[in-house]
């Protein structure tokens, strides 16, 4: 699975509050013998950055020996937590129960079940979400499956999909006057798709949901829960949802995350109950997006070594994009938060100035050359004592409409600070070649020991997700291929999809000299453990694993499907030309090609093993070097005292400026992610409405498939229909243009023909 660093192991909270205030949410969690998985949902609680909710949990009459003490000692831990108890009867009448013993200062509701897990930010981002959508009635994400079942799910919501399959989850932020309004879940019967059955009633009085998307909930799936029994309820359940169907008469405006929107705004927001921490050491970082490349590399180098000193760092990205090494930037960063996945661009200086205040960041850097640079007059005006710098290094044509908002430009590129030195407050920073970072070699012993591997085998490892992106038949062709080497030991460490069939083939081939372990949250000591990584992915923003390997010193083999030296010496890699395939005989091929690689390094081992060595102490080196310079920065006295006017009125221009290359990106990422063009409004039109409704049926009969079949056929002649008609049609039209002309055409030659007849004559 891409997502491997679960939350909720422990409670990590980002500072001590200033204030105190009554509960704004209330939170719900029916609870039936759950205390194994309870701890991780409550310390993902816990550690929540918006601290003003209640934890009401029911206890459900659970029969369990251990729930009871379980439940006092999650009590004793927190204040905001109550626990209630009933007769079971089931998480839909668990939940209204505790809605009905909500506080009344509550505004929102927010449903988590007791084996579920979610990102410190959540509360805050749906908090947000809802401030700034007035119009909305709830908030749902989109899932990270862990489990018995693991895969992302990021439903893509219509309401003619709604009606006939339930694409909301339970994990939703609701307003509590909403709820009442619609009596709640009001579902005495247990497994009866309640909450299914909520989301329709809603939706019957026109209440306008919103889908954010900042992969930021882990829910827990199983062979055994509520829905499994929903499904074996399943005739009787239906009955239910089909009659509630029926209340449901208008579409409504959804709102999805990423989305466009205006630019202009002048919200203040002032009725939001926000904290303020007690923070030291604060720092917000902005960059565009989570995208592997060399910019979010160094980022990523730069975050970790700034977290080991002690730095509370805030990590912002504005833009939709791929989320290739969301996970590696979010675990170097306090917290992490994708603006685009919950927030109009309009609402971003908002959202901007609350982190600032609420943290009391002291410095900020961007390296996002879009909404990075167009929110820096709205931070400096609102934040004058906050200093801000541009992480550059290549010539940007915007820096000088900026430059006056900032501390420095800090860069690695001396060539551009030698340009920009005279005009702008420029820093280089530069490797300090006198410093000795040499790496040594990491002694494998005590590692192979670990796994009881023979000391004396060379390993040679594939580290990722076992699943189609990242084609393991490949490096099983390779282990298979190289059986017969009795120096040579494989190991796949991962998990995914193909995991089983992983096993199923090594038992089958009797691989020796293989072994197949669970995947590592972090796979530091299995590359170094490796005298090779091979990567064969076929998305390259898995590949970050290449990069780590390089980085610790261990030779790699990738594929080119990316210029890999962006980031790699090839002196300590190898590329294999990439092969857009998903045919076993052409895994066979390219396993080949990858073989070709593999017997080049094993031939010069050692030199490969030294070159990664000296590129991972360059690259140590570097960035010890700008740590240490960017930490003077940071810790000096500011002296920008630039003083800005109508800040919003500014970044109102720059976004109508950046409105289009947003835009652009935006439909990418649906039709990278959904194959889809999303619906920005709804069409009211009679068409419109006859196509929903004619996919609506569709879906319900479990024949969208054939129907797009029908409707491709039907649209391929009525072309040719349409084709013939414009034709026939042109034709006639020509015709009735010559008409004119072959008349004045035939008088001419009448003329003519007079003349000469008059000719003969005389």
């Amino acid at each position: 699975m891409k997502y491997k660093k679960i939350p909720g192991q422990e409670i990590k909270t980002i500072g001590t509050l200033e204030k105190n205030f009554k509960p704004t949410i209330t939170i719900i969690t029916p609870f039936y013998n759950g205390e194994k998985t309870l701890m991780a949902t409550a310390n993902s609680l816990f550690s929540q950055t918006y601290p003003y909710f209640e934890w009401i949990i029911i206890n459900d009459g659970s029969t369990s020996k251990d729930a009871p003490l379980a439940l006092e000692n999650l009590r004793k831990m927190d204040k905001r937590v109550t626990i209630l108890t009933k007769e079971n009867g089931g998480p839909s009448q668990a939940r209204d129960f505790g809605i009905k013993k909500a506080s009344p200062c509550t505004k929102y509701v927010y449903f988590i079940d007791c084996d579920d897990i979610i990102e410190n930010n959540m509360l805050e981002m749906m908090y947000w979400t809802l401030e700034t959508h007035k119009e909305a009635s709830f908030v749902y994400p989109s899932i990270i499956n862990f489990g018995a079942h693991k895969y992302y799910w990021e439903p893509y919501f219509t309401l003619e999909e709604e009606l006939v399959n339930n694409v909301l989850c339970i994990n939703t932020m609701i307003k509590k006057e909403d709820l009442l309004e619609v009596g709640c879940f009001g579902i005495k019967e247990k497994a009866m798709y309640e909450d299914w059955n909520l989301w329709l009633k809603l939706l019957a009085k026109e209440k306008i949901p919103i889908r954010i998307n900042p992969q930021s909930f882990w829910y827990r799936t199983s062979d055994t829960g509520e829905l499994s029994r929903s499904k074996n309820n399943h005739r009787k359940a239906m009955a239910l949802i089909n009659e509630t169907s029926k209340t449901v008469k208008k579409d409504v405006e959804v709102i999805q995350f990423p989305r466009m929107s205006v630019a202009e705004t002048s919200n203040t927001y002032t009725d939001m109950i926000l904290p303020e921490y007690k923070v030291t050491n604060s720092l917000l970082y902005i960059i565009n997006n989570t995208e592997l490349n060399s910019n979010n590399i160094k980022t990523y180098e730069i975050l970790k070594r700034l977290k080991d000193q002690k730095y509370h760092i805030t990590l912002v990205c504005t833009e939709p994009a791929p989320t290739d090494i969301r996970q590696d930037l979010q675990s170097c960063s306090t917290e992490f938060y994708d603006l685009s996945n919950f927030l109009d661009f309009k609402d971003y200086p908002l959202f901007i100035n609350y982190l600032i205040k609420s943290r009391k960041v002291s410095n900020v850097i961007t390296t996002d050359d879009t909404f990075g640079y167009a929110l820096l007059p709205t931070i400096k005006e609102e934040n004058p004592s906050t200093k801000i710098y541009l992480s550059l290094d290549q010539e940007n044509e915007k820096i000088s409409a900026f430059s006056s908002y900032i501390e420095s430009i800090i860069t690695t590129n001396e060539e551009l600070f030698n340009k920009l030195k005279s005009n702008l407050k420029i820093t280089l920073i530069k490797k300090d070649s006198s410093k000795n970072n040499k790496l040594t070699k990491v002694n494998k012993d005590k590692l192979k020991d670990k796994y009881s591997i023979p000391k004396d085998k060379i390993i040679i490892s594939f580290l990722d997700n076992i699943s189609f992106e990242t084609r393991p038949q490949v490096f099983l062709n390779i282990v298979k291929a190289l059986q017969d080497n009795d120096n040579l030991f494989f190991i796949m460490s991962g998990d995914g999809e193909m995991s089983k069939d992983v096993s199923k083939y090594s038992k089958l081939n009797a691989l020796n000299n293989f072994l197949l372990l669970e995947e590592q949250e972090d796979p530091s000591s299995l590359i170094e453990l490796s005298d090779l990584v091979i990567n064969c992915a076929s998305k390259e923003g898995i590949s970050f694993i290449s990069y780590q390997a390089a980085s610790l010193g261990t030779p790699v083999i990738s594929n080119n499907l990316k210029p890999l030296d962006e980031f790699l010496n090839t002196k300590c890699c190898e590329l294999v030309e990439y092969m857009d395939s998903k045919n076993e005989t052409d895994y066979q091929i390219y396993a080949e090609k990858y073989l070709e690689k593999i017997n080049l390094i094993l031939a010069d081992l050692e030199i490969y093993q030294n070159n990664a060595l000296d590129f991972a102490s360059n690259n140590n080196a570097y960035f010890a070097t700008y740590i240490e310079k960017l930490k003077e920065l940071l810790q000096a006295k500011a002296t920008n005292k630039t003083e800005v006017f109508n800040s919003h009125v500014l970044y109102s221009y720059y976004c109508l400026q950046l409105k289009d290359q947003f835009r652009s990106k935006y439909l990418a990422y649906y039709k990278d992610i959904h194959h889809i063009e999303p619906r920005e409004y709804i069409d009211r039109s009679k068409f419109a409405i006859m196509k929903r409704r004619i996919r609506g049926f569709s879906l319900k009969h479990n024949i969208e498939n054939e129907m797009h079949f029908i409707f491709l056929k039907l649209g391929y002649y009525a072309k040719t229909v349409t084709g013939l008609v414009t034709f026939i049609k042109n034709l006639v039209l020509s015709l009735i243009y010559l008409i004119p002309i072959i008349f004045m055409f035939i008088i001419c030659l009448l003329k003519l023909f007079k003349q000469f007849l008059i000719s003969l004559k005389n």
